[in-house]
């Protein structure tokens, strides 16, 4: 079998003959017309001349079938008789068919290749040469298989091109080829068999084109692709999965423990106080936090369980496949380890605790928004306690209202009377006297009793609820302190906390200045908290509305001092009187040295600095002597005494100001 090329453009000899004969009609076709008219103007005017009698139709009837007959006989003796098949085996039209084929296959842009029936190369086209660097003398001879494939190729692609070859049958593929230079790249392949006319098979004829580009491009769409749908179902920030796709994952291990007959227990996670580190810290430290404990938790349970980022700062766990081999509060206390204590992020280390929530299937739902619902209620039980703790569902928990329920019923706590204060004194850290007492709000709910400011304090903030919420609790404080200087009591000074919200209100000198002028309370007196977080969310506001409080002679305190991010030059730019140690230094004060030079750092600055010191969550004797020992100014905590109800509050006042020390015995007594 052979393909015939010329090698060059000229055309062949039938092709200049099909022109030749072109030229001649359109020449010879007006001549025999022309040669018929003069006949017909001859026999005419031989007519006349002999005075023989003429029909002109006759005569033009004539004139027309002598110029047809002469020009349908000449075309039909111009035509070439044309071979029945062409060197291919193919039928073709022409004679130059053959040439024609060759020329295009010779300068085509793709890539043409004919193998004999062993599948052996016989003929290539330029355009492969320049793709595969071999030449044609190379190639001949060679199968293609073993002149492109190389260990890269798809096994699975070559075997099926085989079988198609076997069964003569043509097949497309792509396929990863080698070409001399060791360039790698993509073919797109067309195989067809070339067949003779009993159905034997002649050879193979392959059509090939690069598809490098092609290729890359559609494997980017890929990766694009299957990051969206990453994204779509996990978290960017952890890694995990999101909501999303958590919620079709866990209907699934519910669907196979029911059909198992098995338990499944999902472990609902919340922070507590991440609000207050995004706020302090920002977000970037806030992000850092979540991604560590992502991993934590990732760590701390098993390859099959399910862990899952909901939004925020909680996370959850299913365990499925339970058995009775299996202890759950074993499980939940490990998980719940890793993410109590101190945290190493670059450059700073934050301690951390949760309220964790479990519901176990079948016995608390067998849906997964049921038990989804129920470790929720379990994780605000642990919430009520006071956070840092895990609960498990119990069914009395379902007469707990979630968030929104909260929501709805803090609209009209004030209304009907639910809010009320609780004062916690301060003591003197050398004497053990009273020199004070804080104002700290409590919800006493109608039907759960008792709710902690760190359920329903982030939900006012939120809501907006918090400004009246904190213009009441001003008033109430006021007036109850007057109550004491009305009934005897020593003049000792009040502190009530201001909210961000608070802060930020032009009017809220005015509005004090108010109470305390309704209340009669004298203004040193009132002693005003702010968290760091408050002061430096909007410094230059703050500093002004400060200095309008510490004009009318308010006392001023930083909260929380030490797990934010004040600057010095902005503290003393803020002009406050006192420093509250914050509860999480102070807690392990005694046993860690880190956190015992944490606090000497920060008495010292404050006495450096010239302001009062005070150390909140005072829990144990040795905390009181540590403190002692490094001259801060007072201390209040549990060692002291628990936040009371105002008669309580005010009866132990008198208690400990009649003797000249609060005495405490045991090193590890709370009171």
């Amino acid at each position: 079998m052979v393909l015939r090329d010329q090698g060059g453009d000229r055309p062949d000899s039938a092709g200049e003959l099909s022109g030749r004969r072109l030229a001649l009609r359109r020449l010879v076709l007006p001549a025999t017309w022309l040669l018929s008219i003069l006949v017909a103007i001859g026999l005419a005017a031989y007519g006349l001349a002999t005075g023989a009698p003429w029909n002109p139709v006759q005569l033009l009837e004539l004139l027309l079938l002598f110029a047809a007959t002469w020009t349908v006989t000449w075309l039909m003796a111009a035509q070439p008789r044309l071979p029945k098949t062409s060197p291919l085996g193919l039928d073709m039209a022409d004679g130059a068919t053959a040439d024609w084929l060759a020329l295009v296959a010779r300068h085509t842009g793709y890539s043409v290749t004919i193998n004999n029936p062993e599948r052996r190369l016989v003929w290539v086209n330029e355009s492969f040469t320049r793709l595969t660097g071999y030449t044609a003398e190379e190639a001949i001879g060679q199968k293609t298989s073993a002149l492109l494939y190389f260990e890269r190729t798809d096994p699975g692609t070559v075997a099926r091109i085989r079988e198609s070859f076997d069964a003569l049958r043509g097949i497309r593929f792509e396929i990863l080829v080698r070409g001399k230079d060791g360039r790698e790249w993509w073919l797109d392949t067309d195989a067809r068999p070339l067949l003779g006319a009993r159905g034997e098979l002649r050879g193979w004829i392959c059509i090939q084109a690069d598809i490098t580009e092609q290729v890359k491009i559609r494997e980017e769409l890929r990766r694009s692709e299957r990051e969206i749908s990453f994204l779509a179902y996990h978290d960017p920030l952890t890694g995990l999965a999101n909501r999303l796709g958590f919620r079709g994952r866990l209907d699934q291990v519910l669907a196979r423990a029911n059909e198992a007959n098995t338990r499944c227990a999902v472990m609902l996670i919340d922070l507590d106080r991440f609000k207050h580190v995004n706020d302090t810290l920002g977000h970037d430290i806030g992000d850092k936090l979540l991604a560590e404990v992502a991993r934590r938790v990732r760590a701390s349970v098993g390859e099959s369980d399910i862990v899952a980022r909901l939004g925020g700062d909680e996370f959850v766990v299913v365990i499925p496949d339970l058995d009775a081999s299996m202890s759950l509060e074993s499980i939940v206390a490990h998980v719940f380890d890793q993410l109590h204590g101190n945290i190493n992020l670059p450059g700073r280390v934050i301690y951390t605790s949760a309220s964790v929530g479990v519901a176990v299937s079948p016995k608390d739902g067998a849906d997964g928004s049921t038990l989804l619902q129920h470790a929720d209620l379990a994780m605000y039980a642990a919430k009520y306690q006071g956070g840092d703790s895990y609960r498990m569902f119990d069914p009395s928990m379902a007469c707990s209202v979630d968030r929104l329920a909260l929501e709805v019923d803090l609209r009209s706590a004030v209304e009907r009377q639910e809010l009320v204060l609780h004062y916690q004194p301060r003591v003197d850290t050398i004497s053990g006297r009273p020199v004070g007492f804080e104002a700290l709000l409590r919800w006493n709910h109608p039907t759960r009793g008792l709710i902690a400011p760190a359920l329903f304090i982030p939900i006012a903030e939120e809501t907006g609820r918090i400004d009246s919420i904190g213009q009441w609790v001003l008033e109430t404080a006021c007036a109850d302190l007057r109550n004491w200087l009305d009934a005897g009591g020593e003049p000792l000074r009040l502190s009530v906390n201001l909210s961000p919200l608070q802060l930020a209100r032009d009017t809220l000198p005015e509005r004090i200045a108010a109470v305390l002028a309704a209340a009669g309370v004298p203004a040193h007196l009132l002693e005003l908290e702010i968290t760091e977080s408050a002061a430096m969310r909007s410094p230059e506001i703050a500093e002004r509305h400060l200095a309008r409080l510490k004009a009318l002679g308010i006392t001023l305190s930083i909260d929380d001092f030490g797990t934010g991010h004040s600057s010095l030059a902005r503290l003393k730019l803020l002009n406050v009187d006192c420093l509250k140690i914050d509860g999480t230094l102070v807690k392990d004060c005694a046993v860690d040295a880190y956190d015992a030079a944490l606090c000497r750092a920060t008495i010292a600055l404050g006495r450096a600095l010239g302001l009062q010191v005070i150390a909140e969550g005072v829990e144990m004797q040795e905390q009181w002597q540590f403190l002692a020992q490094e001259q801060c100014n007072s201390i209040q905590g549990y060692l002291i005494a628990r936040p009371m109800p105002v008669s309580e509050a005010f009866a132990f006042l008198r208690n400990a100001l009649e003797v000249p020390r609060l005495r405490v015995t045991g090193s590890n007594r709370k009171l």
